[in-house]
């Protein structure tokens, strides 16, 4: 591709990547709402057996709540056998094309793109999510420690032992514990929460291990900071949506003080995190020659 072809090519991947991201991100949201849904559908199925009751108000004795703890422990791991493994499968399947979509744009823009530098970057996004090569979840990988939902346990743990603790009366605890897990019109559910906190972002990253193992195998210096802007784009982002930046540039970037949570700089990976948690911007790798073109056009 001449310099022309390559601006038009990379303008048009970027729209497509767009769009399947949004897609991606709101299929996600849908698919765990869901699952919150199912969830407190397990929970009124077997409501009488998970907590005893006179008729009024939860019983409060030591062993009313050792006794609800486990039987909730025990719905908690048949809700991950039988509902969040399959939401990680195909969360693992759509993270992998992810990867495959950025493989693609390098395919198509750097005749040095090998397959060995191919093969390389997609097993690294299999290693950082925590697949083997079936697709099978790898003890104790990302994908394995996001489906206990720990996070989410202990809060619904929390929220019952108070309850029984205190007495609550049945019709308040079951309102209560329903909002806690499904959600209302002022709140998400738990589920939702704890996603969106390890999860929602996850597609953003999966590109940019891929897109960073690419990089590093062709040797590309410069890349474009990726993606649209809307009225919540954090200033950090505004400052560099459609500019050229090299990896010296972007190494400087922790000291920014639009940089969200100042404090963990020294953790920070550009090339990675972008503009933190929930940013919507991605990053193009170039050639030298394309960078070059392009701040030249832009100045």
């Amino acid at each position: 591709m001449n310099t022309q072809e390559l601006i038009e090519y990379l303008q048009a991947w970027g729209g497509r990547f767009g769009e399947r991201l949004t897609e991606l991100l709101e299929s996600l949201e849908k698919r765990v709402q869901g699952l919150q849904r199912a969830f407190w559908r397990e929970v009124l199925e077997v409501f009488r057996d998970l907590f005893k009751t006179d008729g009024k108000t939860l019983k409060g004795g030591a062993k009313d709540v050792s006794g609800a703890l486990a039987r909730l422990e025990r719905l908690f791991n048949r809700f991950e056998r039988d509902y969040i493994s399959a939401e990680l499968r195909l969360f693992a399947a759509e993270l992998l094309e992810v990867g495959g979509l950025t493989v693609e744009y390098y395919e198509a823009t750097d005749g040095q793109a090998k397959i060995r530098a191919i093969q390389k970057s997609i097993a690294l996004l299999r290693a950082v999510i925590g697949i083997d090569e079936r697709g099978a979840l790898i003890p104790g990988g990302y994908l394995d420690r996001l489906g206990k939902t720990e996070a989410v346990r202990q809060t619904i743990r929390s929220y019952v032992v108070n309850s029984i603790v205190s007495g609550r009366s049945l019709q308040d605890f079951q309102n209560g514990f329903r909002d806690l897990i499904v959600g209302n019109r002022e709140t998400e559910g738990a589920l939702q929460r704890y996603w969106r906190q390890y999860a929602y972002d996850t597609y953003n990253k999966a590109h940019e291990v891929v897109n960073t193992s690419m990089a590093d195998e062709l040797e590309l210096q410069y890349f474009i900071y990726q993606g649209s802007l809307i009225e919540t784009s954090r200033d950090f982002c505004v400052k560099r949506a459609g500019k050229v930046f090299s990896r010296e540039q972007a190494l400087t970037w922790k000291n920014d003080p639009d940089l969200i949570e100042p404090k963990t700089k020294d953790t920070y990976n550009p090339f990675i995190e972008r503009g933190r948690y929930n940013c919507r911007h991605w990053l193009n790798w170039i050639s030298d020659e394309l960078a070059a073109e392009l701040t030249k056009n832009n100045g």
